[in-house]
């Protein structure tokens, strides 16, 4: 392994380590009850373990999408770092997605307003990440979307979120809901 491999090798394992410690640090600030879980109702189980199993079919079809585009000697303008994670951006999404519009995403002990706060930093962050990237022109790399790109997808991703919880509570709070 090349010195040069070894060094991106342990700057993404540091990346995805100070994501997990931030994730569980927002979690405690974000729960009314400052823990770590967020708690559901069993309606909200049966309907998350639905958004799971949608989310795990989104990412086995996109990677099966990926796989037929290999086989055909088609390249997705993604760097391989991009390109796997591209995969869970789409089960994420899907599950996200499903949660949200089947009423299933709050916990009952989620501080909704800390949590949107949370989703607006996160994404501020990342896109600066993405941005500072593209001015230093490393977001794109030989044509392809670089491993910075992760950071752009993860942008997007909370962005998708906050706009599809926005959508979500204009529906609860028009007229046809009641």
């Amino acid at each position: 392994m090349s010195a040069y491999n070894f060094g991106k090798m342990t700057g993404i394992l540091t990346g995805v380590v100070i994501g997990l410690v931030v994730l569980a640090v927002i979690f405690v600030i974000c729960n009314k009850n400052r823990k770590l879980k967020t708690e559901y109702d069993e309606r909200q189980q049966i309907l998350r373990g639905n958004g799971y199993r949608f989310g795990f079919y989104a990412m086995t079809v996109w990677a099966g999408i990926q796989i037929l585009l290999a086989a055909m000697d088609i390249e997705l303008p993604l760097q391989p770092v991009t390109q796997a994670f591209s995969c869970i951006f789409v089960g994420v999404l899907a599950d996200v997605l499903y949660c949200i519009f089947h009423d299933a995403y709050w916990g009952l002990n989620n501080n909704r307003k800390r949590y949107m706060i949370a989703f607006l930093i996160i994404a501020a962050l990342n896109f600066a990440i993405a941005f500072g990237a593209y001015k230093s022109g490393n977001l794109i790399v030989d044509g392809k979307l670089g491993a910075v790109g992760t950071n752009l997808l993860c942008a997007i991703l909370f962005l998708l979120t906050g706009v599809a919880l926005i959508i979500q509570q204009i529906r609860e709070k028009s007229p046809e809901k009641e």
